[in-house]
């Protein structure tokens, strides 16, 4: 069972506490920093009752009896030998000078001046010796009621005002501790969030901005921006990940399947041409592919370079690959352009875009006829396949959502991606379906990206002839 933080003050060796308090969290340096504090204020007040006591016991002391043995001297001097003080604190010994006999034992063969002596009573006293007329005057002052009197003058104030200074000191320790509070919860919460099984947008700091200063929360909101660019990220690098999978299918199968025709009809020059270029052409969208996702990836589509497509054309080729793929060249085919639609566009983009939306309208036909309608402003590609219900039709755009009518191999990650990439371009990207009878899905460019041939003419002269482009 975990110790309690008291039962751990209480237990735990010095050594492991300081080595704690040094490499703990930021509390536990308050707490380091809070006893240094006290420690510095502490030696700072012992210091300076010390020069307190000297500066009593010496200067005042000193200057004190040299007084009072000057005027002993003066009344000595106008005649008489004036009576000597005899008191608890302060005696007076007057002798011949060199005749000492009558003096205590500490007090005989001492010089002129003020110093301390340490009488057969162990206790501290101060002299002051001085000599005229051939007499020898030595003041003795008991130093036991001075330290007294220096204590109650000097030591109890000084210990009020330190007491005063650790009370303002530890409401300091208290204010920075209620000020870094938020960001302890804000470390415990961190440290204890389950990063295997949650999003980072779900860590809730709604209960620590709630009691954090401005600073704490411009810490907070920076935080969770870049747990939000985090996650993210990671959802990027997942739907890459799932998307890669996805999309190198079609080019992987297209390989695959034009090297067994070699391996078996290679005799036949013309054929091996044919699967020589079936296989380039796969090799070379595989490439885009890969280039497209990881832009998507990097969440730079901004950076996908644009070219004019005539998108009857782009279709058509897509259509031919699809069909062969699928081995669905029975199905009627056709592609009614009643406008030219050319865009300014990434080719790769609308690559993916077609190639899943012809390939799902084959895989879920199997008699009748796929056919595309290109509109001034839009594609609309049609099938008579099984088609979806309400339910599906809802769910059509989601990830890994499949039909409960579709037997068809698949992943349910086609629509889904042809429906973040519309997103992501500003397209719009719409089905319709009956069930038993097909489906129809339809994407809508805005009119900024549609060209007439004039421009398409225009734009391909400007850039040069095919053969002076790169890439």
């Amino acid at each position: 069972m975990a110790l309690t933080r008291l039962e751990y003050w209480l237990t735990t060796p010095i050594s492991v506490l300081w080595r704690d308090i040094q490499d703990g969290q930021i509390s536990n340096k308050l707490v380091r920093v809070f006893f240094l504090q006290i420690l510095a204020i502490s030696m700072a007040a012992g210091v300076g009752v010390w020069i307190a006591i000297q500066a009593v016991e010496g200067m005042v002391l000193e200057k004190t009896l040299a007084a009072e043995a000057e005027y002993f001297w003066q009344r000595y001097a106008d005649g008489g030998t004036p009576q000597l003080p005899d008191t608890n604190s302060l005696k007076m010994f007057l002798v011949d000078v060199g005749d000492e006999a009558s003096l205590p034992q500490p007090l005989r063969g001492q010089q002129a001046g003020f110093r301390r002596v340490d009488m057969a009573s162990a206790e501290r006293s101060s002299i002051h010796v001085s000599e005229r007329y051939g007499k020898k005057l030595v003041l003795l002052f008991r130093g036991e009621k001075l330290l007294q009197a220096s204590f109650l003058l000097g030591v109890a104030p000084l210990l009020g005002a330190m007491l005063v200074i650790y009370f303002l000191t530890w409401l300091g320790y208290i204010s920075s501790k209620r000020a870094l509070s938020p960001l302890v919860k804000l470390a415990e919460r961190v440290e204890n969030f389950d990063f295997s099984s949650q999003k980072l947008t779900a860590i809730n700091m709604a209960d620590i901005a709630a009691e954090a200063d401005i600073e704490t929360l411009s810490l907070l909101r920076a935080f969770e921006h870049f747990t939000a660019r985090l996650q993210s990220m990671i959802e990027r690098e997942r739907l890459f990940t799932r998307n890669a999978s996805h999309e190198l299918r079609t080019p992987l199968a297209v390989v695959k399947g034009n090297m067994e025709l070699l391996r078996h009809r290679a005799d036949k020059p013309e054929l091996r041409q044919q699967a020589i270029e079936r296989m380039q052409r796969a090799v070379t969208d595989m490439q885009g592919l890969i280039e497209a996702l990881l832009l998507l990836a990097r969440d730079e589509q901004q950076h996908m370079p644009e070219t004019d497509i005539d998108v009857a054309a782009l279709l058509r080729k897509i259509m031919d690959t699809e069909a062969s793929i699928q081995g669905k060249q029975q199905l009627q085919q056709s592609i009614d352009s009643k406008y030219p639609l050319l865009l300014r566009a990434p080719e790769r983009v609308l690559s993916i875009i077609f190639s899943n939306l012809l390939r799902n309208a084959f895989t879920y036909t199997d008699s009748g006829a796929v056919t595309v309608t290109i509109n001034k402003r839009s594609v609309s590609i049609t099938d008579t396949g099984i088609g979806m219900d309400k339910t599906e039709l809802n769910h059509a755009f989601e990830p890994f959502f499949r039909g409960q009518h579709h037997e068809k191999e698949g992943h349910g990650l086609g629509l889904a991606l042809v429906a973040r990439l519309c997103r992501s371009y500003g397209w719009n990207i719409s089905a319709e379906s009956k069930l038993g009878e097909g489906t129809t899905l339809t994407v809508v460019f805005p009119a900024k990206i549609t060209l007439t041939e004039k421009q398409m003419a225009e734009n391909q002269q400007a850039d040069g002839p095919p053969s002076q482009k790169v890439g």
